[in-house]
């Protein structure tokens, strides 16, 4: 299993998080969240990372602050279909993705 944790945390690490990109739109109310989900694959997993950023907006709906992001959910499948997703707390992903 400490292989397994060490190699997944280690796909986050090296993945290009440059490429995580919310696309939010103001549509009149002041918080909102997108969620983005990358893909990584590593030598022994296919690896799935669904984040959510959440934002409020400028009284004028041209600026925003970030007021949240998370981790909803991590798919870690190995070869024979088991998940190692729940092996890791949402600041150990972070971490590793460097947010």
């Amino acid at each position: 299993m400490k292989k397994a944790k060490q190699e997944i945390l280690e796909s986050l690490q090296k993945s290009d998080n440059s490429k995580i990109a919310f696309y939010h739109q103001y549509g009149g109310d002041r918080y909102c969240s997108e969620t983005e989900t990358i893909t990584i694959e590593s030598k022994n997993f296919n690896i799935q990372l669904e984040l959510k950023e959440s934002i409020k907006w400028n009284k004028t709906g041209t600026d925003y602050e970030n007021v949240g992001f998370d981790v909803v959910k991590l798919t870690a499948i190995d070869e024979n279909g088991w998940d190692y997703g729940d092996n890791f707390t949402d600041e150990e992903i972070l971490e590793a993705i460097n947010y």
